[in-house]
């Protein structure tokens, strides 16, 4: 019988302690009118700096700084398959919000952020693309190493539709919806870093490497999109998983309900 007595109050323990970290997440929440865009901002600042390292287990927010990539695959310059195996993205915690405004008369938010990025890990890449041929003078690739870019001064300015849904518990959300999001973006500089980059039997992991360190912004140009439409989401996910679980009267000092 002590046993059982035992257990029980060890999960009315953790319930109890799960329940006061979720209350004290929203209740250090700043509250914004929502015309008020500088208070907007510094809401989602504080946001994604308070969960960045720790997550919000109970509401199965994970930590996103480092972001842990597992088997994310990508296409770049047409027909080239880039797999990361393994790796991190850091520095998301210290991403700058510029700008974040919602206008719910006409559904739509918009946003602008710049941050500093370091992606690293394992990578596995082949396949062929013409585009190759002028550049290494072989249309085939292959390689299975390790990989490095820093990201300085990444800069997106993003648009995307926004709605407000009433859930059946009683309380509104925020509702965003990224299909349809439109954006732009810009980076200051980019620095790479790789090994076992092979063309036959030929490890020309050097002469890539130099060649995109001085030809960076070409180079992104050319298949920077694929890595920004990735980034795009898992950062969306991230700020969906979240308020998609914390309604308005957490943030928003309005009664919103017209806007449902």
């Amino acid at each position: 019988m002590q046993v059982y007595k035992m257990f029980f109050l060890k999960i009315a323990f953790l319930l109890n302690t799960l329940c006061l970290y979720r209350a004290a997440f929203v209740d250090t929440l700043p509250k914004c009118d929502y015309k008020d865009d500088e208070c907007l901002k510094k809401l989602l600042e504080k946001t994604i700096l308070d969960v960045a390292k720790t997550g919000i287990p109970e509401y199965d927010v994970p930590p996103v700084d480092p972001l842990q990539l597992s088997n994310v695959s990508l296409t770049v310059l047409d027909s080239l398959a880039l797999t990361i195996t393994d790796g991190t993205v850091k520095g998301i915690k210290g991403c700058n919000i510029n700008s974040f405004h919602v206008d719910f008369e006409k559904h739509a938010g918009s946003q602008s952020v710049t941050c500093d990025l370091t992606i690293k890990g394992h990578f596995k890449l082949s396949g062929s693309s013409p585009t190759l041929q002028g550049f290494f003078g072989s249309s085939s690739i292959g390689g299975d190493g390790k990989a490095k870019v820093k990201l300085e001064k990444v800069t997106l300015n993003v648009d995307f539709p926004l709605h407000l849904v009433k859930k059946d518990d009683g309380e509104t959300y925020l509702k965003f919806d990224f299909k349809d999001v439109k954006y732009t973006y810009d980076i200051g500089n980019a620095l790479f870093a790789a090994e076992k980059i092979i063309i036959g039997k030929e490890d020309i992991s050097a002469l890539v490497v130099s060649y995109m360190n001085d030809n960076w912004r070409s180079v992104l140009k050319t298949f920077g999109k694929v890595f920004v439409d990735k980034s795009m989401e898992y950062y969306f996910n991230f700020v969906t998983r979240i308020f998609d679980q914390i309604s308005t009267k957490h943030f928003f000092t309005n009664d919103l309900s017209s806007y449902v």
